[in-house]
């Protein structure tokens, strides 16, 4: 991007200003202190990423004070990344982007922010973006970026440094003064102090103008200052500042620049920590091979039209995300053959005219045998499709054939429909699984209640659960069913239960339609502990239910708030990718596609017979959990646990290993 060019103010400017204060026969003598000091000064280099430097003032000189007291401590100096308070904006994506700053995440929290600036529709929340991002890449000793990123604001905005904010001012001015730039500095806190006197004494900024002018002078080394005040220290705003460091260099003519770092140019440096990384089976990308993957060889089969195809879309997102990430934006990204398995959502019948046992015309609905689908000849890999039907039907087809496909169905035993299926979606039993594991093992439970709601779902949950828990060695002592939503129903399995309802009890239903339910448990069993499947992902009803639901434990196979840094990455990524977050969906497919480059990528000869390949293929991490390839063909995943702390879900094993919580949860907001 062109940056806007950036002169410095010439002395010819200086000395018109001058010439306009002071009478005729003084010129000559300012002419040649200007020249002398001009000469002697050494020229600081600028950069393409400056800007416009402001005119100097041509107010009148003002009258010297005559005793100069300094009220101030260098150590109650508030940094400029910390002038505007975390919250002053209640926006929920800003609040989100400014949690992750407060823990001390600040990459995270640019990208957070960058995504606001993006996709906020009120003006002033994607200003309010903007200046919270150039503050943490302040924060970060970024100076070089902070400026590119003014330059290119005041040029796209087609406006002077006259019209930037008084915040963004203070921003450039920091951003030249960690580039040890003092000119361009002082220029900048020039034209700041006009703008804050305009706002009046009373203004928020008014004391860190004054403060930023005296560090800055207090940094410099006596020549350096020396200078400064021959070029500066006539103007208004520097007259009190310059003889109030004058006073003190009279006894040590050396700087005496803060002993905090961030107000030293020389010291300061970047703090944002180290991240902290697990010891996962294997990264996606810890040992990718560059390799050319020609096109076609992955055929994706989603429903891109019909009633489905917005899930549709979303698992193509996934695939396309997970290519970029991997190849780059690059000539060697490979195009992907999608299919529309919308087609096996229609039921192709014909009319047909015939008798019946009485000699009657009759008209029926006579099925018409169905054309197959058209997948290329290189394809070698199959992603989807997403439902059973479409699944079922396409496992029919590929039979005789050798390419695999990877179902993200959600029915049990699906793969045994062809030896060419293989399945990465989240299934019950994966959930109750993985979450019986945790109570069992973990927490160290061994009599459990539950209660389900009358519908298939309930029943295959509650039923999944009661063999888990056998084979674990648990005792389930009570198990009521209600009609799903209804209160009275509710109320009558929870009347009808024993007073043991043992150590915890499994809500095999949606927290939003058992709030009734978990209350009155709770209330006549204050110990007990709830376990709930990813039905319970609802932020918004935990923190209505914090009391009740505090110390519960839930699984899920895909959780939004992480604080897993490759989940974390992915979010942020599809979302300044495609512009809204992703889910489950989206997920899985980024898993599927990055699982088939990894075999790919790490033996090339895996194309002739990729079916073999994904069953030999090693562990892997993945954005819904670290991913296996059982012999049944069931790529299966060990999930999340996370457990409710004041209304706050934290994560307590990923992967199926024990995490430690952060201090600050990430989800200490309300968010969508």
């Amino acid at each position: 991007m062109r940056q806007i060019p950036l002169p410095f103010v010439t002395i010819p400017t200086i000395l018109n200003t001058y010439l306009k204060i002071f009478p005729i026969k003084s010129a000559i003598f300012f002419i040649l202190v200007s020249f002398l000091l001009t000469s002697c000064v050494p020229v600081h280099k600028e950069t393409s990423t400056s800007l416009p430097i402001p005119q100097q003032d041509k107010a009148q000189v003002v009258q010297l004070p005559q005793k100069i007291q300094q009220e101030f401590s260098y150590s109650n100096i508030t940094p400029p990344w910390k002038i505007w308070a975390f919250g002053a904006n209640r926006d929920e994506a800003l609040l989100r982007a400014e949690e992750f700053e407060k823990r001390g995440e600040l990459q995270r929290a640019i990208e957070e922010y960058k995504i606001v600036e993006r996709t906020a529709v009120i003006p002033q929340v994607k200003d309010d973006a903007f200046l919270y991002r150039l503050n943490v890449a302040l924060k970060m000793g970024n100076s070089a970026q902070v400026l590119a990123e003014l330059s290119a604001y005041i040029k796209e905005r087609s406006i002077t440094e006259n019209n930037l904010s008084p915040q963004l001012t203070l921003i450039a001015v920091y951003a030249y003064y960690y580039q040890r730039n003092y000119d361009q500095a002082l220029a900048w806190l020039n034209l700041l102090s006009k703008k804050v006197e305009r706002l009046g004494s009373n203004s928020s900024l008014n004391a860190s103008t004054q403060n930023t002018g005296r560090i800055i002078l207090s940094t410099v080394e006596i020549e350096k200052f020396l200078e400064l005040r021959n070029r500066w220290g006539r103007l208004s705003f520097y007259i009190p500042l310059f003889k109030e460091e004058e006073h003190y260099r009279k006894k040590n003519p050396k700087a005496h620049p803060p002993k905090i770092e961030w107000a030293n140019p020389i010291t300061y440096r970047a703090s944002e920590p180290t991240p902290t990384v697990y010891d996962d089976p294997q990264n996606f990308y810890s040992d990718k091979k560059p390799f050319i993957l020609p096109d076609n060889v992955i055929t994706a089969v989603l429903p891109l039209s019909g009633r489905l195809a917005p899930y549709g879309k979303v698992a193509q997102n996934g695939i396309n995300l997970a290519l970029e990430q991997y190849f780059g934006n690059s000539a060697t990204l490979p195009k992907v053959h999608y299919i529309d398995s919308a087609v096996y959502d229609v039921n192709l019948t014909r009319e047909v005219v015939t008798t019946d046992e009485y000699g009657n015309e009759v008209k029926i609905e006579e099925a018409v045998e169905r054309d197959p689908l058209l997948i290329p000849r290189q394809t070698r890999i199959i992603i989807g499709p997403l439902d059973v039907k479409a699944t079922e039907l396409l496992g029919d087809e590929v039979m005789l054939g050798e390419t695999p496909f990877i179902s993200l169905a959600k029915k049990e035993n699906i793969t045994e429909i062809s030896d060419n299926c293989f399945r990465l979606g989240v299934t019950a039993s994966n959930q109750i699984a993985e979450l019986v594991s945790y109570a069992t093992i973990n927490l160290g439970y061994k009599s459990f209640s539950v209660f389900y709601p009358e519908n298939e779902t309930g029943r295959e949950l509650a039923g999944l659960f009661q063999n888990f828990i056998g084979t674990m060695g648990g005792q389930i002592v009570h198990s009521g069913s209600y009609k799903q939503k209804n209160l009275t129903s509710m109320r009558q399995a929870f009347s009808s239960a024993s007073r043991d309802l043992g150590e915890a009890v499994f809500i095999a239903d949606a927290l939003d339609d058992t709030k009734s339910l978990i209350t009155n448990i709770k209330r006549l069993h204050p110990d007990i502990v709830f376990l709930g499947t990813a039905l319970w992902d609802d932020k918004a009803v935990i923190s209505s239910l914090s009391v009740e639901l505090d110390g519960s434990v839930f699984v899920t196979p895909f959780y939004r708030w992480s604080e897993q840094r490759n989940i974390r990455d992915f979010i942020t990524s599809y979302n300044m990718r495609f512009g809204s977050d992703p889910d489950i969906l989206a997920a899985q497919t980024f898993d599927a596609t990055l699982l088939m480059l990894n075999i790919f990528g790490n033996d090339p000869s895996s194309i002739q017979n990729f079916g073999l390949a994904l069953k030999r293929a090693k562990m892997l991490r993945g954005i819904t959990g670290v991913l296996k390839v059982y012999p049944n063909k069931e790529i299966n995943r060990r999930m999340t646990i996370l457990k409710i702390q004041g209304g706050v879900p934290i994560e307590v094993m990923v992967g199926g290993r024990m995490v430690q919580p952060s201090k600050v949860p990430i989800n200490t907001m309300t968010y969508d």
